[in-house]
């Protein structure tokens, strides 16, 4: 992710001027700069109601419903996405 749009080819730096993107860290997002909340999606996703004490971290379907603080709502991908993982 870039975090100055100076740092970017023309090409990739019209990419951005023509297209959204969804913000990573959603609902948590905090950066105040005017392009990105011009140009960025925020998926406004609810809260976890069990906060900081949420104990479904390792379950997708929970990362993918709720917010939590720590943690990005749009997560990267894994580098060994075509290994299958055993058991966490």
């Amino acid at each position: 992710m870039v975090e100055d749009l100076e740092e970017l080819s023309f090409e990739d730096c019209q990419h951005c001027f023509d297209f959204a993107h969804v913000c990573q860290v959603g609902r948590n997002c905090q950066n105040k700069d005017v392009f990105h909340w011009e140009k960025t999606i925020h998926i406004i996703r609810p809260n976890c109601p069990d906060g900081i004490q949420c104990k479904k971290l390792i379950h997708e379907d929970h990362l993918n419903s709720y917010t939590h603080s720590n943690i990005r709502d749009i997560r990267l991908l894994c580098i060994d996405g075509n290994i299958k993982v055993k058991s966490l």
